[in-house]
Order: structure tokens, then sequence, then C-alpha cells
């Protein structure tokens, strides 16, 4: 799924640029930045919704991909100001698992 790819691609972009990640994290990300990085991420979900769930209003597409990917860069975030590795195929995991409940 495209949802997938764009979260590993994210989470390889994380750990590659790992020191300039964190010390973006501690200056308080630029507004910018981080609504770049927000519509790239809401709009791949919002594709990904759309083919899997064509049933769902725009409005629920929105939505769900918007609380989608503030969850994802939370995890991220989280994982990286503990200190914690991040397990691509974990994180991946969760990105499905909450994109495609069984």
């Amino acid at each position: 799924h495209q949802a997938g790819s764009t979260a590993r691609e994210l989470l390889r972009f994380v750990k590659k640029h790992d020191r300039f990640v964190r010390k973006a994290m501690e200056a308080s990300v630029s507004p910018t930045t981080l609504t770049i990085l927000l519509e790239l991420l809401t709009s791949d979900i919002q594709h990904v919704l759309r083919n899997v769930e064509p049933e769902l209003t725009e409005a629920q597409v929105e939505g769900q991909a918007t609380f989608f990917t503030g969850g994802l860069l939370s995890i991220l975030f989280r994982c990286l100001q503990s200190g914690q590795p991040i397990d691509e195929e974990e994180f991946i995991g969760i990105v499905s698992e909450f994109l495609f409940p069984a």
C-alpha cells in the first residue's frame, strides 16, 4: 500500500538524518517544514483511503487522514525523544494496522 511505502520513506529519512531531526525537534520545527511534512503524509493517506474505502465521504477521508498523520508523527517524535530505536517493520505494521484493521 502507498501509505506503507510513505511511512517507510519517512522512517528511513528520520533514521538517515537522525541528528538533524533531533536538532529540529529541539529547536521547534519551523511551521513551514512541519506543514510540508503534514501535507505530504496526509495526501498519501487520503489517496490510500479513497482507493481502499471508496464509500467514505471526502470529509471522512480528510478527517481520518489528518488523524492518522498526527498519530504517525507523534509515534516517531516520541521514539526519537526517548532515544528508543525505531524498528522499521514494527512501524510499518502499526501504520498498516491503523489504516487496514482486520
